[in-house]
């Protein structure tokens, strides 16, 4: 194995964290590898520091056109999700872990793409100040105040108690029973007071929402009107994406949404659901590639 095939898995996941997207990340690895290829290998001191410093400066450039782009997006953005459970594809499994969990990238987008790259090179991969302003060409008192800035903007997503794996499964588990019985009072066992819920569709997919929805009653009422109309021509199953439990929706075995979930303790505090067939692109190329 080359050196640059040694560190693709983690180029992936550095540009799916900073961009949210898995089909950018995968032309921002290319592009690097372009990069790396043309470059004097002699003059390399350190392989993964020259790659990592190309990738983020290359995700940097992109989030400048992106972020245009998500402004003019069409109702709610959410990344884009990854199955985080198959062994077989390298991407995912270099990516899995909790950096990459939905509430975290979506807290992201309120970071400036700066802070963004700090926060992924200081706490993800744990660079120092100097180490970290030499790759961003920036100076080391600025390095310090966007890791500061950021830590800030994403405490709140942090706070949450996040419970066990089999915690969260049980809990997804006791939102769908509640669904398939109608159950108001079942959900409110499930979910907290001020549930949030949001559905990307990016103007592609009649129903999917315009505008997050706020509180357990509106929720309720809106999963409780889906169900009826979803549960008997879709088949769900839970499956890990982003490194947690996730419902993934299926019409006549075509992958047509991933719903995500976040936690505050024994309760789903957001339902998070992708329903873009773009943003699922690359879920169901890993779906192919696993022979599903």
């Amino acid at each position: 194995m080359n050196d640059f095939e040694t560190y693709r898995g983690l180029l992936f996941s550095i540009a799916y964290r900073m961009i949210g997207s898995a089909a950018d990340a995968e032309d921002l690895v290319q592009d690097a590898y372009v990069r790396y290829a043309s470059t004097d290998r002699d003059v390399v001191r350190d392989v993964k520091a020259f790659l990592v410093t190309i990738l983020t400066r290359l995700a940097l450039d992109r989030l400048k056109s992106a972020q245009v782009q998500r402004e003019q997006y069409i109702g709610p953005w959410l990344p884009e999700p990854v199955f985080t459970g198959r062994d077989a594809d390298p991407f995912a499994s270099a990516a899995r872990d909790e950096a990459i969990q939905v509430a975290l990238l979506t807290a992201m987008e309120r970071l400036s793409p700066q802070e963004r790259a700090v926060l992924l090179l200081s706490e993800v991969l744990e660079y120092d100040h100097d180490e970290i302003a030499e790759m961003l060409d920036i100076s080391t008192a600025a390095s310090r105040q966007h890791l500061h800035r950021a830590r800030e903007r994403i405490a709140a997503e942090k706070q949450r108690f996040q419970p066990s794996a089999d915690e969260k499964r049980r809990l997804i588990e006791s939102f769908m029973g509640a669904l398939q019985s109608g159950s108001v009072d079942m959900l409110r066992d499930v979910l907290t007071a001020d549930v949030i819920a949001r559905g990307d569709g990016g103007g592609k997919v009649a129903g999917a929402g315009m505008r997050p929805v706020l509180g357990f009653d509106k929720v309720a009422r809106l999963y409780l009107s889906l169900a009826e109309r979803v549960l008997p021509v879709q088949r769900l199953v839970m499956e890990e994406v982003n490194g947690s439990p996730a419902l993934v929706l299926y019409t006549n075995e075509r992958l047509d949404g991933i719903v995500t979930f976040d936690f505050d303790g024994d309760r789903i505090a957001e339902i998070n659901s992708v329903l873009n067939p773009d943003k699922l692109a690359f879920a169901r190329r890993q779906i192919s590639a696993s022979g599903r």
